[in-house]
């Protein structure tokens, strides 16, 4: 069972750490970063030019992954910590036991912050749907910058009926809005990504959600 948790970045010690914690749970780790920016110590290290926006990284990512061998892959911001009870390995045999063929979409939900139930944020994918979900170019919808295609991705796997949504498991999200003490202080290209992204986003958002979220039909495999 081969778990990969993938994720690009551009903030070096928020890298290091999430690659730590995730590689002390049992996950291998896949990264995107840009140009010469100094990776973490990732088993995948992805490298280019510039930076597509978080959706499509990780959707490159995801599918680099699946490639090099990866059942189960789980997209997340460097700013989220693994399931502190259970290891990969156990997580992933569950999603396979749910999933069988590795054509779904699993969601923890147990981290109490608002809006964590309303969109899949740290989504685990399996293979299947990896290659299959959008046609054949998922497994996310790579037209969102920095928002949005999480929400998309929840709307997309409900309708496919492959959406299961896990509250007994936690991916803990260290989010600048929250408004506990786990909050962290956002950062200026966090900022900067808000300010000029958000509204462009949640445009596409709504423009897709209205047309029922077209080419997000699943890739038929011979």
């Amino acid at each position: 069972m081969q778990v990969v948790v993938c994720f690009p970045t551009v903030n070096a010690a928020r890298g290091a750490t999430a690659t730590e914690r995730w590689h002390a749970r049992g996950y291998q780790v896949a990264v995107w970063v840009e140009g010469d920016f100094a990776a973490p110590p990732a088993d995948l290290v992805i490298r280019a030019k510039n930076y597509p926006g978080y959706w499509g990284a990780t959707n490159y990512v995801a599918r680099a992954a699946v490639a090099s061998g990866a059942d189960v892959v789980v997209c997340i911001g460097d700013d989220m910590d693994p399931d502190p009870t259970l290891l990969a390995e156990e997580i992933g045999r569950q999603f396979i036991d749910h999933f069988p063929g590795g054509l779904g979409v699993m969601q923890p939900t147990g981290d109490p912050m608002d809006g964590t139930t309303r969109i899949c944020g740290s989504p685990w994918l399996g293979a299947a749907w990896v290659r299959q979900a959008y046609r054949g170019a998922g497994p996310l919808w790579p037209e969102y910058r920095h928002y949005y295609g999480d929400e998309e991705l929840l709307n997309v796997a409900k309708r496919h009926k492959l959406l299961w949504q896990r509250p007994d498991i936690t991916h803990w999200h260290h989010h600048w809005c929250r408004n506990d003490r786990a909050r962290e202080p956002i950062q200026p290209y966090q900022k900067a990504n808000s300010d000029r992204w958000w509204k462009h986003d949640q445009a596409i958002f709504v423009r897709r959600k209205a047309a029922a979220f077209p080419c997000s039909d699943l890739l038929e495999l011979a």
